[in-house]
This record gives C-alpha cells, sequence and structure tokens, in this order.
C-alpha cells in the first residue's frame, strides 16, 4: 500500500489507521478512543463523498458480500467475489445528506489543541476525473478546509483512470503515485506543515 511505500522511501514512521468506509467521523471516533500515538504529523485521505458520510451503524458485516463475517475457504473465492459483486466495491452505508459531517472540524480542532500538524490529500472518484474538478461535495470540503487554513493537497491534478480498480480504489500504479504525493509531504513536513495553525483562529 501508499504508506508502506512510503515508508520504504523516506523512513519515516507511518501508521495506517483506516478501514472500508471509515469516514472523518471515524477516523475522530478511533482517536478520540485510541489517541494519536504521539504521532508528530496526521495526513487525511480522503474523498468527495466523505463530506457527508456520517456513521449510520446499519448492519452490514455478513449481510455485504465487501463485509464477511467469516474467512472464506480459499483465496481464490474473495477473487471471485470481487468479480461477481463489482458493483458493491466499495459499498458505504447510504448516508444522509445534509449537514457537514462534525468529523472535519473535530479533527482539525483536535489536531490544532494538541499542536500536531494535519494536511489533507483530497482523492477525486472516476466521476471527478471525467469531470476535471471536484464535485460540489469536494468543493465542500476544499471551501471548509480552506476556511480553517487546513493544508490541502488536491490530487485531481495527475490523476486519470488508469490508476483506478473501480471508480474510487488504487490499484498498484495508483498506490505508487499516492506513495509519491505521501514522501513528497513528509519530506517537506517543515515547511508544510509550518503553516498549520497550531491554535484554532
Amino acid at each position: 500500500m501508499a504508506t508502506a511505500l512510503a515508508q520504504q522511501r523516506t523512513g519515516f514512521e507511518l501508521i495506517n489507521l483506516s478501514a472500508a468506509s471509515w469516514g472523518p467521523d471515524n477516523a475522530m471516533a478511533f482517536l478520540r478512543t485510541h489517541g494519536t500515538f504521539e504521532a508528530d504529523a496526521i495526513i487525511l485521505v480522503f474523498s468527495s463523498h466523505d463530506a457527508y458520510d456520517r456513521m449510520t451503524f446499519t448492519p452490514i458485516v455478513g449481510v455485504h458480500p465487501s463485509y464477511p463475517d467469516h474467512r472464506p475457504l480459499f483465496a481464490w473465492s474473495i477473487v471471485m467475489d470481487r468479480l461477481l459483486y463489482r458493483a458493491g466495491r466499495g459499498y458505504r452505508p447510504p448516508a444522509e445528506r445534509g449537514a457537514f459531517v462534525d468529523g472535519w472540524k473535530a479533527l482539525r480542532d483536535t489536531t490544532a489543541s494538541l499542536r500536531i500538524p494535519l494536511v489533507v490529500l483530497l482523492h477525486p472518484e472516476s466521476g471527478e476525473l471525467t469531470m476535471g474538478h471536484y464535485d460540489d461535495r469536494g468543493q465542500r470540503i476544499l471551501d471548509s478546509l480552506h476556511a480553517w487554513h487546513v493544508p490541502v493537497i488536491e490530487l485531481l491534478d495527475g490523476s486519470d483512470a488508469s490508476l483506478y480498480t473501480d471508480r474510487i480504489h488504487l490499484g498498484n500504479a495508483g498506490h505508487q503515485r499516492l506513495a509519491e504525493v505521501l514522501s513528497s509531504v513528509l519530506y517537506a513536513t517543515t515547511d508544510t506543515f509550518a503553516r498549520a495553525p497550531t491554535t484554532p483562529p
């Protein structure tokens, strides 16, 4: 994965905290429960659909093929499931379109209060690549983060369909490119993170 590749390239220790269908609220809930592991910086990789991705607690494990509740008998069965249920890959419990999720500002306020630099990488979906710009959800994220003085790296430029396995998930080439971006952010830590506020304005 991109984080492992970036760690190999830079020598920085990277802890990848994520799970399928996670949004900002999930990430913030994890940090509240487990802390920041004394991190020197936090880099968030999210997409436009995470603007309104509220936790719904809708049962999904053992219900949707992308979220099994048991181990497969054979590794090939996973491959076949992904091919047969390709349309279901990247499934996210339906989120009510409405208020911007609280997790965004909570992540920003938490890192600011702890004086931990925060950078967001906004990962485009394939439809946004076709349009050539982020959709209204992505723009809402950009507008909010810019207003809060959170550094954002827009991954739309330089991305194309060859980097993806579906509408959002990256393949090998995509992880290679993401690793390059992560490495650049880590190498430029002093310059990039100096712009992150230490206290909320």
